[in-house]
Order: C-alpha cells, then sequence, then structure tokens
C-alpha cells in the first residue's frame, strides 16, 4: 500500500511543477498544499498505526481534486464530478473515523451504542468546515468555489450520504466477522 501511495506523491509533485509552469500560481500553490497533505498519513502513522488503506485512499482523493478537477476542470464543467468527489472524500472519512472510534472503544473497554450518530455528526462537522474554506475563498474573488446555494446544499448531502454509506458498510462488515482495510 505503502508504494501506492508514494506513486501518488509523485504525481502530485509532477501536477504541482507544472501547474506551476503553466496553470499560474494559484494552480501551482493548491497542487503544492495537496502535496503536503499528501504526507500526513504517513508522518501521522510514525507515532501510532493506522489502517492499511489510509494513505493511499488520501492521495488518490488528492490526485481527483488536483488533476481530474482542476487540471481536466471538471468541477467547472460537470456539476456531478463535484458531487462524487464529496461523497468518496467523505465515506474515506467516516471509514477512518469509524476505524479509529473503533480501535478506541476496544482498547478501552468501552461500548459506545451512539458512535455511528456521533461519527456521522463528526464528518458532517468536517464538511461544513470545507463549505466554510470554500466560501472563504469565494470571498476573495479568487475562484468561484460554490456558484450557488444549491450547489452548497448537494454537497452536505453527499458529504452525509458518504459519511452514511462507510458506517453502515463498517456495520455489515463487522456482521460478517471480517473487518477490510483497517
Amino acid at each position: 500500500m505503502v508504494g501506492l501511495a508514494r506513486m501518488g506523491q509523485v504525481g502530485l509533485l509532477a501536477l504541482t511543477l507544472w501547474g506551476a509552469l503553466f496553470r499560474g500560481p494559484l494552480f501551482g500553490g493548491i497542487a503544492l498544499t495537496c502535496l503536503g497533505l499528501a504526507f500526513g498519513p504517513e508522518l501521522v502513522s510514525r507515532s501510532r498505526s493506522l489502517p492499511s488503506g489510509v494513505a493511499p485512499g488520501w492521495v488518490a482523493l488528492l490526485l481527483a481534486h488536483v488533476a481530474l478537477g482542476m487540471g481536466l476542470e471538471l468541477y467547472q464543467t460537470s456539476a456531478l464530478y463535484d458531487k462524487v468527489v464529496h461523497f468518496l472524500a467523505f465515506a474515506w472519512v467516516g471509514w477512518l473515523l469509524s476505524s479509529e472510534v473503533e480501535r478506541w472503544s476496544r482498547a478501552n473497554r468501552v461500548r459506545l451504542p451512539a458512535r455511528s450518530w456521533l461519527i456521522g455528526l463528526a464528518a458532517l462537522g468536517l464538511g461544513a468546515c470545507w463549505e466554510l474554506l470554500e466560501f472563504g475563498v469565494d470571498q476573495l474573488g479568487v475562484v468561484v468555489c460554490q456558484p450557488s446555494l444549491e450547489d452548497t446544499m448537494l454537497d452536505f448531502i453527499c458529504d452525509g450520504a458518504g459519511a452514511l454509506a462507510a458506517i453502515g458498510g463498517r456495520a455489515l462488515v463487522a456482521i460478517g466477522g471480517r473487518v477490510i482495510l483497517s
């Protein structure tokens, strides 16, 4: 799994250089930020064990954002693409949060009957932070991230649906007795 993450990091580095040279400083800066974020799971895993698949999943989402969404301008040409990225990103967030909450509750012998609700609310909270970031970028006039209130609400719906899909997937896996990617 580390090899996949490393290949994605190299791809983000190439996109950063290409973006800075041919697309301008804004694209290059965003790609550079995503490149920095791509090393997050690797740095965190030095101090604690993360579920397998976290780093490659995170890097794949960042690549989808930079290469396809921004590079090929799918965010401007396809409203569906933005919603799919929101759904997948928050399915990833929900899966990671549910893995961590489950690990914590086992280690501390604590039973959390409402953990699915907590995980869903945490994912929606992260979605709200993302939308506030997009709102701030819009206010600066650099780029339009939120074309309408309807777009923002659909983003929230996709965030919640992705988190619910992950929580439901973890529950089904738990019933089957096998946990994938943790």
